[in-house]
């Protein structure tokens, strides 16, 4: 464990000097809005505390890059901001109750996150143009153990087309 007390202003250069200690590590937990900014994470979870009228200014920035939201079944998603600003389909509006289904089903997220980040990698770095062939679009279903129509709804979301379809020609 790291940690570090800086205010905003100065905490590049120690975020950046702790990240370079544990950069061996599979996963690193940061907690705190600031630190967003400057570690680029792989994945971002917001938590909301006991009330909406009560959060940090530089929340709702926090709050669109979320990838996971947590909050309080009460909370508006409008009022939150999250409704208008959300882009990926599997944030989620949870009950305010830590246990251990609500851990599972964040861990359930992350997982899929990542798979769906790496296929969109993958569709993004062999496209031409905007395109993929059937081919390259199978074998990236194949390499990662996802089904063919998760690849074409990645490309769907992604606006690339998948061209030389031997389904079409059946």
């Amino acid at each position: 464990m790291v940690w570090i007390k800086s205010p905003r202003s100065e905490l590049e250069a120690p975020l950046s000097f702790a990240l370079s200690k544990l950069g061996g590590l599979d996963c690193i937990l940061i907690e705190g809005n600031s630190a967003i900014e400057f570690a680029r994470p792989d994945i971002v979870i917001f938590v909301f505390g006991k009330s909406a009228d009560n959060i940090k200014t530089s929340a709702p920035a926090i709050i669109r890059q979320a990838d996971i939201v947590i909050a309080p079944e009460s909370y508006s998603l409008d009022r939150c901001a999250l409704k208008s600003t959300a882009k990926r389909l599997y944030r989620k509006h949870y009950p305010y109750k830590f246990d251990d289904s609500l851990a599972q089903d964040i861990m359930s997220l992350m997982e899929t996150i990542e798979k769906n980040k790496e296929i969109e990698h993958l569709l993004s770095t062999a496209s031409i143009d905007g395109r993929v062939t059937c081919t390259q679009a199978s074998k990236i279903a194949e390499d990662l153990g996802v089904p063919y129509v998760r690849i074409g709804a990645a490309a769907d979301e992604l606006h690339i087309k998948i061209k030389n379809c031997e389904l079409g020609s059946i």
